[in-house]
């Protein structure tokens, strides 16, 4: 066991750091590159570990920028959109964004060159990466709250979005001292013959158990038990169909309009149900390997199978955060109607006032059951 503290507290010196967005035995496969590097044996797990990560991660950056763009955009365009779910949404599309277009580079990079940006992006740019997967996390359990709110508990004071912004801002601030600042002082830009590295120096193998625990139970045990048991209760009350009524604050007018309230009923099940479903694939065989591999002795860490299946998980991973338009756009009409009008708009300045008051008119129509 001392050899493997020991191992461990010097493979702090080529570490790039353990975290959500970096492999868990990242340290571990960044320390082996590091010193096959200084060996001249090149990466130790082949070129088909290079390929295929480079594919992934550019495919993620690629989906990642090119959906949550269009949430963003077809928020920002229609005032109808504009509501408190939908601008955590906007949230989470912005973090998610950050994920793909600066976390997905970085594990390119890291295989290929040492650290380009210098020791002040060292402490900054490094640790950023954990902040907006906080935020995106955090934000989903806070929209699984206010839905459970606007459903559950209809008669409590609506979020206003003057409130929202101020729960954003928040969350932002927030994630950056819970994750930001704790990796910032602990990160150091280390140079070993030429070949730098944004390397964490833990003070200890304990400290590093420790943060690592923190990091999953705060991050991702916490939250799933959340919206696990807001996204119950919500479904509960939304099978039944008057409660459901109720709760909305729906009154049934005739036999169609019973029949749309039904129909939203039931999409509305699936979309909680299926982001719900999306978190726990997602993120929890992350959890689980980053637990499991922090107290496993190098040996176990450096083996290939464990390298591939810790990318399996890093991979799913990052799919949370493109996965979250797929899921909008499919199952929600409101989303797909808004973002065709605001195409359509686009390419029709001149529409006329009274078009524009119509199609605004009719997405408000289902403001009733959005949350």
């Amino acid at each position: 066991m001392n050899e493997t503290a020991s191992e461990r507290t010097f493979s702090g010196t080529c570490e790039s750091g353990t975290s959500f967005l970096n492999s868990s035995s990242s340290g571990n496969i960044s320390n082996q590159t590091c010193f096959s590097e200084l060996r001249g044996n090149g990466h130790p797990f082949g070129e088909t570990y290079i390929l295929v990560t480079t594919v992934l991660f550019g495919a993620i950056l690629v989906a990642s920028l090119a959906g949550n763009s269009l949430v963003i955009f077809t928020i920002l365009r229609r005032k109808s959109m504009k509501t408190p779910c939908n601008y955590f949404i906007m949230n989470i599309a912005f973090s998610d964004i950050g994920v793909g277009v600066i976390a997905a580079p970085l594990r390119i990079l890291e295989i290929f060159a040492s650290w380009p940006f210098g020791d002040f992006m060292c402490h900054f740019l490094w640790p950023i990466q954990d902040v907006f997967v906080c935020v995106s996390v955090l934000t989903h359990t806070t929209i699984g709250l206010e839905r459970y709110r606007a459903i559950v508990r209809p008669f409590k004071p609506k979020m206003s979005l003057h409130k929202t912004k101020i729960i954003m801002v928040s969350l932002w601030l927030g994630c950056y001292c819970a994750s930001g600042i704790p990796q910032s002082f602990l990160l150091k830009l280390t140079e070993i013959m030429g070949w730098k590295y944004c390397s964490i120096h833990w003070p200890s193998l304990l400290f590093r158990h420790c943060y690592i625990v923190y990091l999953v139970v705060v991050f991702i045990v916490v939250p799933l038990v959340i919206q696990t048991w807001c996204y119950i209760k919500i479904v509960t009350v939304v099978s039944k169909k008057t409660d459901f009524g109720q709760s909305a604050r729906i009154v049934s007018r005739g036999k169609n309009e019973r029949k749309m309230q039904e129909t939203r009923r039931k999409r509305l099940i699936r979309m909680l149900i299926t982001s719900l479903v999306v978190f726990q694939v997602c993120y929890i065989p992350r959890g689980v390997l980053m637990i499991t591999l922090e107290f496993q002795p190098v040996d176990v860490i450096k083996s290939q199978v464990v390298a591939y299946a810790d990318l399996i998980s890093l991979v799913l991973y990052y799919c949370k955060h493109i996965v979250n338009p797929v899921i909008l756009f499919s199952m929600s009409g409101d989303f797909r109607k808004a973002f065709v009008a605001s195409v359509t708009e686009c390419r029709k300045p001149e529409q006329s006032l009274y078009s524009q008051q119509q199609i605004t008119l009719q997405e408000s129509r289902h403001e009733a059951t959005t949350v």
